[in-house]
C-alpha cells in the first residue's frame, strides 16, 4: 500500500503562490485540455490553414462560439 493513496503530489516552480491557487490553476488547465481536446474531437476542428490573419481570427472565433453553445446546450 503507497502512502499517497488518494492524494496529488503537484511539482510547480511557483514558489510564492499559495498551495489553493496552484490548485485552481492546475483544474483550469485540465478543464483548457478538455475543451481542446473536445474541439478536435466532438466538433472536428481542422487545422487552420488560412493565409490572412483576419482568417485565421474568424476561424478561431467560430470554433469557439460553436464549442460554446456545445456546453451551453449541454
Amino acid at each position: 500500500m503507497f502512502l499517497r493513496d488518494g492524494l496529488y503530489l503537484l511539482r510547480t516552480n511557483l514558489t510564492e503562490t499559495e498551495p489553493d491557487i496552484i490548485w485552481q490553476r492546475y483544474i483550469l488547465l485540465t478543464q483548457v485540455e478538455a475543451a481542446f481536446k473536445s474541439l478536435k474531437s466532438d466538433m472536428a476542428v481542422h487545422p487552420v490553414r488560412h493565409q490572412l490573419e483576419h482568417r485565421v481570427e474568424a476561424h478561431i472565433f467560430v470554433a469557439i462560439m460553436g464549442y460554446c453553445l456545445m456546453v451551453t446546450l449541454r
